[in-house]
């Protein structure tokens, strides 16, 4: 069992030390293993998953938890395509979608910038105009 020694622990709060367990214990996972598609998935993936995903890896098991992975390997270029098709509509999502896009997510940092914001704008749309049925629906 290896156990997690920060240099400097007074400095870490409890959050960002919770955090840093979570990263060494998925770093153990995948020295036993594997990462990526070859990844073996057990119980205790699954416990991993349950007790949360560390911020620094939520994309990447995302991507591959979710099956993006193999979609955007079997499609490649399709989001960048269904994004160009979507560039200058307007319609009532994408009024919607401007409307909230400050809105969202208020305190996450990804958030905070143009950049961040811009590519919200750009996967909200996209998705409200590949699935016009569903359209753009803030939770």
């Amino acid at each position: 069992m290896t156990v997690f020694h920060p240099q400097n622990l007074e400095n870490l709060d409890s959050k960002m030390l919770k955090e840093k367990m979570k990263e060494q214990s998925w770093n153990i996972l995948f020295s036993e293993c594997g990462r990526g598609v070859s990844m073996f998935q057990t119980k205790k993936t699954r416990d991993l998953v349950v007790r949360g995903i560390p911020e620094t890896l939520r994309g990447e098991l995302w991507m591959l938890f979710s099956g993006a992975v193999n979609d955007m390997a079997t499609n490649p270029g399709y989001y960048a395509e269904v994004v160009e098709q979507s560039l200058g509509t307007c319609n009532l999502a994408t009024e919607e979608i401007e409307r909230d896009l400050r809105r969202s997510l208020p305190e996450h940092p990804a958030f905070q910038s143009d950049t961040g914001i811009s590519a919200l704008r750009r996967v909200l749309t996209a998705y409200a105009y590949r699935n016009p049925k569903i359209g753009y629906c803030q939770v």
